[in-house]
């Protein structure tokens, strides 16, 4: 007996609609776990200071495409684990398969909610993402009222080809009214392009008019090979930026780049002169490739796994769901880790994960035919 073009259609439609329900189960209730995550970092500053609750649900609004992106394998996982555990237990797929129909033939419609959970997930975070977080950091400032004092909110500042660091930082009033800043213990790094690299320390300096003073000042310069070119001392140093117009925030730490766009990722690659940074970045580009790609592996890679147990039950067919998805972070961050360290160029590192756990799940689902 082998089933007709009309019975596979209807058996299509009939897994997809058991895949749509848990898939998005799934996905809802990851999404509240980590958008309740940033709440609960927030909940501290916000009785403290007494933010506006319209303001917060704001953060929490933007937040959600970046939490999205990251809950979409999830969601593949889940969803399939469940989907293909009822299945089995009910006995559907032993019909299916002594109708003639092969594993592979049966799951074909969880191709298609893989492939569209791996595109929703590269277009959110490419076109979505980078306009949303930087949305949420906007709210933020005015939260913590950075765009004030944002000498005073950070340690680190880069603008320009500067990156300013310092130990500690406080702002007062001058007597014209003007609002100051002073640091201590601080660090400027200068970058210039045809130029050797500077960097000078302070013990002491000043912010004022958009302008820094730093006083007894020692200045290191290397040449691009890394040996020293020239050190010497000077009482003052004046360095003019417009701090104003980072509104704060202004440094974006590494666990933040991939919420930059690749187009950012790639100009700061190619202007960077240090080939380890430049690596950096082009990880982080790729990496906005990689996460997404991950919906259909594990979605397949569930599938054996749960029919595999399925006689254990719902509970069970959750806890591999989440044993896959723990194994895939493993996998995402070793492929991080030799791209770093340039074992691995940046694109087929991001890319192994994803063909790894493919391989294996097709490996697994030919074994059980």
């Amino acid at each position: 007996m082998s089933f007709s073009g009309t019975t596979m259609r209807l058996t299509d439609k009939s897994l997809l609609s058991e895949l749509i329900v848990p898939v998005l189960i799934g996905l809802l209730a990851f999404l509240l776990m980590l958008v309740g995550n940033t709440l609960y970092q927030l909940l501290d500053r916000m009785f403290q200071d007494k933010w506006p609750v319209g303001y917060v649900a704001r953060v929490l609004l933007f937040n959600i495409p970046t939490v999205l992106v990251r809950t979409l394998p999830i969601a593949a996982a889940v969803g399939a684990s469940l989907a293909t555990s009822r299945l089995a237990r009910d006995g559907e797929l032993t019909a299916l398969r002594a109708s003639g129909v092969s594993l592979r033939r049966v799951f074909a419609p969880l191709a298609v909610v893989g492939l569209a959970l791996s595109a929703t997930g590269i277009y959110l975070f490419e076109r979505v993402v980078p306009w949303a977080w930087q949305e949420q950091r906007d709210v933020q400032k005015i939260l913590t009222n950075l765009p004030e004092n944002v000498i005073e909110s950070a340690t680190t500042i880069e603008i320009d080809s500067y990156v300013f660091s310092f130990a500690r930082a406080e702002g007062k009033k001058a007597p014209d009214g003007q609002k100051t800043f002073v640091v201590y213990d601080a660090t400027v790094l200068e970058r210039t392009t045809g130029a050797p690299p500077r960097i000078s320390n302070a013990a002491r300096g000043e912010y004022r008019a958009q302008q820094f003073t730093f006083n007894d000042v020692v200045v290191h310069a290397f040449h691009p090979n890394g040996t020293a070119d020239y050190n010497l001392t000077a009482r003052t140093e004046e360095i003019s930026v417009i701090l104003e117009k980072q509104k704060g925030y202004g440094f974006v730490g590494d666990d933040q780049l991939e919420n930059l766009p690749s187009e950012e990722l790639l100009k700061r690659a190619r202007e960077e002169r240090d080939p380890k940074r430049a690596v950096v970045y082009e990880v982080k580009r790729w990496g906005k490739l990689g996460l997404p790609l991950m919906c259909l592996p594990l979605a397949l890679f569930a599938v054996p796994l749960a029919i595999r147990f399925a006689r254990a039950g719902t509970f069970a067919a959750l806890m591999l769901a989440l044993v896959i998805v723990f194994l895939a972070i493993l996998a995402l961050t070793g492929a991080e880790v030799i791209a770093l360290n340039r074992w691995v160029p940046p694109l087929p590192a991001a890319l192994l994960p994803a063909t790894l756990f493919t391989v294996g799940a097709l490996t697994f689902l030919r074994k059980l035919e």
